[in-house]
């Protein structure tokens, strides 16, 4: 009987256990959904909708983001980064030519955004039960006006 029980404890451990080392050690690994109506944004308009993939891959973290912008067109684009400061091209993006991170602290990080020589800043944090994403990002457009919006994403 105490056979029994030892083997059950040790199969509930070890499934545990494996559970657990799958899952990543970094809160922004994942799939997330933006979260519209907690999202502000400043002038705006909003997305209507955004999804984004975030994985590793071969020493980088691969970011897709997919979505419908405020005026209803579909949007693609792509970029992958490492937490080193360094700029990497971002495809697909007429906001964003290239970024570069740096991460902040165990659930956060710094995102440089440039465009033509300009440079704005969004900053990431991760709630500590890895559901929520929310990033701040602050700077001017491509038309000069400055623009303030905070993305609240939730984990898929």
């Amino acid at each position: 009987m105490g056979t029994l029980k030892f083997v059950r404890v040790l199969a509930a451990a070890l499934t545990l256990g494996f559970s657990l080392s799958a899952q990543s050690k970094d809160p922004w690994i994942g799939d997330w959904k933006l979260n519209v109506s907690k999202s502000t944004y400043y002038p705006g308009p909003p997305p209507q909708s955004q999804s984004v993939k975030v994985e590793p891959l071969e020493g980088v973290i691969r970011y897709v983001f997919d979505g419908i912008t405020g005026q209803g067109a579909k949007r693609h684009f792509e970029y992958s980064a490492k937490f080193d400061g360094k700029y990497r091209p971002v495809q697909g993006n007429q906001d964003v030519d290239a970024v570069a991170f740096k991460l902040t602290g165990e659930r956060s990080y710094k995102q440089l955004n440039k465009k033509d020589g300009n440079i704005f800043v969004a900053i990431s944090t991760f709630s500590a039960d890895g559901k929520v994403w929310t990033q701040a990002a602050t700077g001017k457009d491509a038309q000069g006006r400055p623009f303030k919006n905070t993305q609240v994403r939730e984990r898929q």
